[in-house]
């Protein structure tokens, strides 16, 4: 478990960089759907494939997209007006 912990500084990353994409886009008018934040995070997640225990995570498209969905949920939620 304590594995886990060690990717976590760069999901923080990407999940500020989804938080800042969709808060770009309410500014300029066209308020980003959590479909183009997740889109967005998967691109900015690149080549980035974690080593956890030995084992990869993000070599696989779907668990890629899955992980992006995931932090897109959680950054729109969190930058929304209140």
């Amino acid at each position: 478990m304590l594995e886990f912990i060690k990717i976590a500084p760069e999901l923080g990353k990407l999940l500020n960089k989804g938080m800042e994409f969709y808060k770009t886009s309410l500014e300029i008018g066209e308020p980003a759907t959590v479909d183009a934040v997740s889109l967005f995070i998967e691109r900015a997640s690149g080549t980035w494939n974690p080593v956890v225990a030995g084992q990869t995570f993000l070599d696989d498209p779907d668990t890629r997209r899955a992980g992006a969905r995931f932090l897109a949920g959680i950054a729109v939620r969190a930058s929304r007006p209140k």
